[in-house]
């Protein structure tokens, strides 16, 4: 008997919407309790609790950044060794 994807993939879907929606509820609290910031504004900045950065070396490539401001609606820009100096972050190679 073949059994063909399609007939799982409506269920394969409603799977991976509730795993989303059922973890990213607490995820969405954390954030916000850590940072003060909701997903989607968090500010490289400004935290409530101490957090280590990471920024990945491939932005030094553009001339300016824009950065999220503290509300989904809001950005910021700064340049590299700005960002750099403001977050204190590490610099780290983190994409492929």
């Amino acid at each position: 008997m073949k059994v063909h994807l399609k007939h799982f993939a409506g269920r394969i879907l409603i799977v991976l919407l509730m795993l989303f929606f059922t973890s990213s509820a607490p995820l969405a609290d954390e954030v916000k309790e850590i940072t003060g910031f909701t997903i989607g504004g968090v500010s490289p900045v400004g935290h409530l609790k101490p957090l280590e950065i990471y920024i990945d070396e491939e932005l030094s490539r553009f001339k300016n950044i824009y950065a999220a401001a503290g509300h989904p609606n809001c950005i910021f820009k700064i340049d590299f060794d700005n960002l750099t100096k403001i977050t204190k972050g590490s610099v780290k190679n983190i994409t492929e």
